[in-house]
């Protein structure tokens, strides 16, 4: 089960390696659509969570989620919140204790630590996944980290482990060593305040804004859906079928694809019932 499903970025590693998504939920009908074209088997429940009854549905064997983040964001509030709505935090921990699944994980960002105390949980940081975006979240429910592909330098002790992957390697550029700077969204007011940042590294925390490409010091475009998309590691044949300001949302928000491969083939390897 995965509540908060968005597009189905957190429900695609584990589709993949074979487990099945029986439900998904969101409240968002451009997401609940977006993610049964690429979930046809699963039943989407597009309604609001807090209208669900925990009780009306069998149990299973694991539950993920991703409640929505932007309360604890430290990129998106100009000044911190002191007491921050944990409702639907309660709502997914509802779903947790009614249908006692082997194992649940429910991923948000590491501000959230600031006010909800809870173990055990992990912290993974996507460049070290094969993602080209230095982003950090927390996973809780887990309390042991898959293991990473992909480090920081180019040299390693371990053969398997290759250097991060810059923003470059994504982007579709005439010519990617000359004159490129990209400007990143991270608030409301963002734009402003961000400085131009190398093409030649992992991005900053992609946010529902698309980052602006900068050439010669003058804008010369938004990554396209399909750059969002490989910034956040979604494979290049996931479907977005909506507007470009709403895929840039469902991208944004979501939980990248390859941290939830990287999970679920730890789960996989060790077994449901041993994690």
């Amino acid at each position: 089960m995965d509540l908060f499903s968005g597009t189905g970025g957190f429900s695609w590693g584990f589709h993949k390696l074979g487990f099945k998504i029986k439900i998904a939920v969101d409240n968002w009908e451009c997401a609940a659509k977006n993610y049964l074209e690429n979930f046809p088997g699963t039943e989407i429940i597009n309604k609001n969570i807090m209208d669900l009854i925990p009780s009306n549905y069998e149990k299973i064997d694991i539950i993920i989620g991703s409640p929505p983040c932007q309360q604890f964001s430290v990129g998106h509030n100009v000044s911190p919140i002191k007491y921050p709505d944990l409702t639907l935090i309660a709502k997914f921990f509802e779903f947790v204790k009614e249908l006692k699944p082997k194992l649940f994980i429910m991923e948000n960002v590491p501000n959230i630590l600031n006010f909800l105390k809870f173990e055990p949980f992990i912290i993974l940081n996507y460049a070290n996944y094969g993602i080209p975006q230095v982003r950090t979240r927390v996973f809780f429910g887990l309390d042991k980290k898959p293991p990473i592909t992909h480090i920081p330098y180019e040299k390693s002790l371990d053969p398997n482990l290759r250097k991060w992957i810059n923003i470059s390697e994504i982007l579709n550029l005439d010519n990617k060593n000359n004159g490129y700077k990209i400007l990143y969204a991270r608030s409301i007011n963002c734009y402003a305040n961000s400085p131009y940042k190398t093409i030649h590294a992992p991005s900053r925390t992609i946010t529902t804004r698309a980052p602006k490409i900068i050439y010669e010091n003058k804008v010369l475009r938004d990554f396209t859906i399909k750059e969002m998309a490989l910034a956040q590691g979604f494979p290049e044949d996931f479907k977005f079928n909506a507007s470009k300001y709403n895929c840039y949302k469902m991208i944004g928000n979501a939980v990248s694809p390859k941290i939830s491969y990287a999970i679920a083939k730890m789960i996989k390897n060790m077994g449901v019932s041993r994690i």
